[in-house]
């Protein structure tokens, strides 16, 4: 049904109400009444209008949404004023007989408030019928969403080869440590000297996790128990901050292997280290992948620290099966985003079927957007009808088509500045005129992923690029001085920067370290990754490894 019909019924609604308080009232003989009665017909349409105008003011011009219905409100009740300050007018003004001559005297007061009772009647099936139409609709999202969910997961896996138990059994040796929070623990410290006494002590401390977080790594699936066929944003995830932890005392335990020469344990457990990454970013959500990315960051940077130490007789490690996982399995989040528009689509279901309320916003929101416009105006059932029958389709349409957009780029190659562009303008467009409200809290933002992801990638290129100039040096006894060396031996070509048009990965001898990088998304050379020695904010965006010159 077109949502037209509601203000075309509304509009005949509030004309009939006034003629029919018009012709009541001059019929009265109480002065009073009669004013009160001609009054009331002009005033009870805008009043009843006047909130519904406020509130799509604000959608239009405080929440910005590109559907807010202004226009036709503010139509409606103009004509409501316009229509019914004439037919007040007309109908009450005097022929020069008195009240017993006036136009409105004549009119059917009976029929004139049946004609009312049928237009609002009219009015309220209409909005029923749109209001039953969206929850209709909540059954096909559901299933919708469980189905886009589904195809997206990674595959089951039995008892037998799910990591997930196995880490569930480590995260309760972890969280029963409270030294692991406080502000001196060797986790938190992402400098910290690995032969340090307080290192030591952690890694004797926790050696049976590490045998189980070692054992949950070395399996290819993970799992964690969740009803993945309704996704919702309130579904918790803490396994992945136990993750993080969990790849952070790996980290530690690679480093201490590492300066203690047993760089056939170091190895492992960087291998180890990039499939706890891999764990975790096994679910198809955002926030797991950029776990899952951070946590293989740190195997890269533990490996850059192990090569520069491997002599001529260590050269057979580096064709570990582990360590050409790493190197060749670069993090990628375009699954990732099938996901959220899963969760999105629950979400959207979950308001149209009223199973959530408007309090949804709170639960997605940022601290930041809590107290938006959108939020205060929204809560409270009538205004969830309100929003069902006049913001919901929209809205749901905003968020199918900004989703699809940015997965097609995501997916799609291209350079990366190029791609970055595309993605800002879209961006850009959402920002000044938004689809919806409930679209524009839970779209999540593209360009900060795609970021992260060909931050990876690019790491990843540095880290094959250092691991071939490592078996050079292990075979010559030299680096070489150039990445064109390695070429045809260790690559077909010089491995390319993807943040520049072509060229290839920055590669720096200096007095102390090899740097390898890219330029990063700003595209500007500035030196290299910065050292362990750099402390507080720069403008440094390189991306890559320093291996350090002994």
């Amino acid at each position: 049904m077109n949502p037209a019909l509601i203000f075309i019924g509304a509009g005949a609604a509030s004309l009939f109400w006034s003629a029919a308080c018009t012709a009541a009232g001059v019929r009265c003989h109480r002065p009073w009444l009669r004013r009160l009665l001609l009054v009331l017909g002009l005033l009870a349409p805008l009043l009843t209008l006047l909130p519904w105008l406020v509130g799509t003011s604000m959608l239009a011009f405080l929440a910005e949404l590109e559907v807010n219905w202004f226009g036709p409100v503010l139509s409606l009740f103009l004509s409501a004023l316009i229509g019914g300050s004439w037919i007040l007018k007309a109908g009450s003004e005097p022929r020069g007989g008195g009240w017993a001559t006036v136009p409105a005297a004549t009119w059917p007061v009976g029929s004139l408030f049946a004609l009312f009772l049928l237009a609002k009647a009219g009015t309220a099936g209409a909005l029923l019928m749109l209001d039953r139409t969206a929850v209709a609709a909540a059954g096909r999202l559901h299933v919708e969403a469980s189905d886009l969910m589904k195809v997206n997961l990674p595959p089951a896996v039995t008892d037998n080869t799910n990591a997930a138990g196995i880490y569930t059994a480590a995260f309760v040796l972890l969280d029963e440590d409270t030294a692991l929070g406080q502000e001196d623990s060797p986790l938190r410290d992402t400098a910290v000297d690995p032969t340090s006494p307080a290192v030591s002590d952690l890694l004797d401390r926790h050696a049976p996790t590490l045998t189980l977080l070692r054992a949950a790594a070395e399996r290819n699936g993970c799992r964690f128990p969740r009803d993945w066929t309704r996704p919702s944003f309130e579904m918790l995830l803490p396994e992945l901050q136990q993750l993080r932890q969990a790849g952070q005392l790996v980290r530690l335990a690679a480093l201490r292997a590492v300066m203690e020469g047993r760089f056939a344990d170091a190895i492992r457990d960087v291998g180890l280290l990039a499939r706890i990454g891999r764990h975790a970013s096994s679910e198809p959500l955002l926030i797991s992948g950029l776990v899952g990315i951070a946590i293989d960051a740190m195997a890269l940077d533990t490996l850059a620290t192990m090569l520069p130490q491997l002599t001529p007789k260590d050269r057979p490690l580096l064709d570990n099966q582990l360590l050409n996982e790493l190197l060749v399995l670069s993090p990628s989040l375009t699954r990732h985003f099938y996901g959220e528009e899963a969760f999105g689509l629950r979400t959207f279901a979950a308001l149209a079927d009223a199973s959530l309320g408007m309090e949804i916003l709170e639960l997605v929101q940022s601290p930041a957007k809590q107290q938006t416009p959108s939020r205060s105006l929204l809560s409270g059932s009538p205004a969830l009808t309100f929003y069902r029958i006049f913001l919901f389709p929209d809205d749901l349409a905003g968020y199918r088509h900004a989703m699809q957009t940015q997965q097609q780029l995501a997916a799609q190659a291209m350079p990366y500045a190029e791609k970055q562009a595309r993605i800002a303008a879209l961006e850009s467009q959402l920002n000044e005129k938004r689809p919806g409200i409930l679209s524009s809290v839970i779209l999540p933002t593209l360009s900060g992923a795609l970021r992260a992801e060909a931050r990876s990638q690019a790491r990843h290129r540095a880290a094959q690029a250092a691991v071939a100039a490592t078996r050079m040096r292990l075979k010559t006894g030299s680096l070489p001085e150039n990445l064109a060396r390695l070429v045809p031996g260790a690559f077909p070509a010089p491995p390319l920067d993807l943040f520049t048009s072509g060229q290839p990965l920055q590669y720096r001898m200096t007095d102390d370290a090899l740097l390898i990088y890219s330029v990063g998304p700003n595209g500007v050379d500035d030196g290299g990754p910065s050292g362990p020695e750099a402390d507080g904010p720069s403008s440094n965006d390189d991306i890559g490894l320093r291996l350090a010159i002994h």
